[in-house]
């Protein structure tokens, strides 16, 4: 099977405001997808690797801080985003993980702060807040917990005026 291959390195200038930026990024094609990947200014460090099908976007994306260190993964088939979404904070830690389905939020997703604790953890049903839903302080308490079934909401919102049944008994 012969499979068709062009890079094209382009040096451009876009007008943002009263500012000129100057981009640097390849395009390449192969076998109909077309990947761009973008530099950081007046570098060969990888910025950004994007892939397209047909004009939209197909396959995995991902970013990079200017330390090489990724910054974001995600994937997407003829357009829409599918499968895991992860960032990450600038120190390497998980700064949070999605899940998307037909271009929605499907399945558990979660989120940390930057020194890594666990912060929101959700889960979703075509798009919408659907199971458990947890939320927690910087400390890693929980401060809000509750179950969506069938839209309803049922638990403790941990919300302002709220107060966490927990804390309001001595319980040793």
């Amino acid at each position: 099977m012969e499979m068709d291959f062009m890079e094209l390195r382009v040096l451009s200038a876009c007008k943002v405001g009263c500012l000129y930026m100057l981009l640097h990024f390849v395009c390449s094609c192969q076998d109909g997808v077309e990947t761009r990947i973008q530099y950081f200014e007046g570098s060969e460090d990888i910025k950004e690797w994007q892939s397209y099908m047909q004009k939209v976007p197909h396959g995995t994306w991902k970013k990079y801080y200017a330390n090489h260190q990724l910054l974001e993964s995600r994937e997407y088939r003829h357009g829409k985003k599918i499968g895991k979404l992860i960032r990450y904070w600038p120190n390497g830690h998980k700064q949070m993980e999605y899940h998307f389905e037909d271009d929605e939020y499907h399945g558990e997703a979660r989120e940390w702060s930057e020194a890594g604790v666990l912060t929101r953890w959700m889960h979703y049903e075509k798009g919408h807040e659907e199971g458990l839903q947890q939320y927690y302080n910087d400390e890693g308490k929980l401060k809000s917990n509750y179950v969506i079934r069938n839209g309803r909401r049922y638990g403790l919102l941990g919300t302002k005026h709220c107060i966490n049944i927990k804390d309001s008994f001595d319980i040793r």
